[in-house]
């Protein structure tokens, strides 16, 4: 009898044993199951969420999204193209002109000469703290040097906006953030920012909306050439944020209205976070997205 037990127990630990070895190799308590393929290497699988998204059926501009019962076309923003793999519009545009029409400007420096100022149309206000310069037709900020835009103290953006522009950046790489653009307030960041990661040569562009008396942010990086001309595109449609640095196109979605800040709109420094290198060519335009008719 006494055998007979040992012998039950000793069967007992060999099944518990391949138990563990079959569940910790093959993951049978585990959402993540690994197989080995023909090939002897081994494949995970990850059941993810499906993609609410729909692509157009001749239009990578637009996407369709299910609203009411219905699937209703949503614009990419100016210079992406829906990819139905990523479930967002992360693909670039090479078609598209991000200085056309499509954008208007109400706000557009050149730094062609001093005393710099708006071309737009407008004669929109800046004031210049007297540490930016025009030097070879563009500008030049020393690291304390500021343009401030009065008019956009407390304006609202509501759901589209775009700023274009080309950037040098100089000196030696830090870890402090540099502004090109925000609208920040005192000491806290604003609900608009563009600013440059030295030290990690990225751009980031960041947007705070407001939806139902909530805050929501978004944040994009994207790496730029150090000591050589990058181009800027920040856009906003209500769907997503998508920043654009030299083509790289990357977007996360944000939807509500651009948070209303109190800072005036600045350019090159903003609470002492300050720009060291030349702008030129800066935009700001509403709107900046894709229309809904364009194939």
């Amino acid at each position: 009898m006494s055998t007979f037990a040992s012998l039950s127990r000793v069967l007992v630990w060999i099944f518990i044993t391949h138990l563990v070895v079959g569940s910790s190799q093959f993951n049978f308590f585990n959402r993540r199951r690994t197989f080995r393929d023909t090939g002897n290497r081994w494949v995970t699988t990850t059941t993810e969420k499906p993609c609410e998204l729909r692509a157009h059926s001749n239009n990578r501009r637009v996407f369709l999204m299910y609203v009411n019962g219905e699937w209703r076309k949503r614009p990419c923003a100016l210079g992406t193209l829906f990819n139905q793999r990523t479930c967002d519009c992360s693909d670039h545009d090479p078609k598209a002109n991000l200085h056309a029409q499509r954008c208007r400007a109400p706000l557009y420096v050149p730094f062609h000469a001093e005393p710099i100022k708006d071309h737009g149309g407008t004669n929109i206000a800046m004031d210049n703290n007297g540490r930016v310069g025009v030097s070879q037709n563009v500008g030049t900020f020393d690291g304390r040097g500021a343009l401030t835009i009065w008019m956009y103290s407390g304006i609202y953006f509501g759901e589209h906006l775009g700023i274009t522009f080309s950037f040098r950046s100089r000196g030696p790489a830090s870890n402090t953030e540099q502004v090109l653009v925000s609208n920040c307030y005192y000491n806290s960041g604003g609900s608009v920012e563009i600013v440059i990661q030295p030290l990690l040569q990225n751009v980031v562009f960041r947007g705070t909306t407001s939806r139902n008396n909530q805050l929501y942010t978004a944040n994009v990086s994207i790496p730029y050439k150090s000591g050589s001309w990058n181009s800027v595109t920040y856009s906003y449609d209500g769907v997503a944020l998508t920043g654009n640095v030299n083509n790289q196109v990357k977007s996360s979605p944000l939807t509500g209205n651009i948070a209303v800040s109190p800072g005036s709109l600045r350019i090159g420094m903003c609470n002492g976070r300050g720009y060291n290198g030349d702008i030129d060519e800066f935009r700001l335009c509403q709107p900046i997205l894709a229309t809904l008719n364009q194939s």
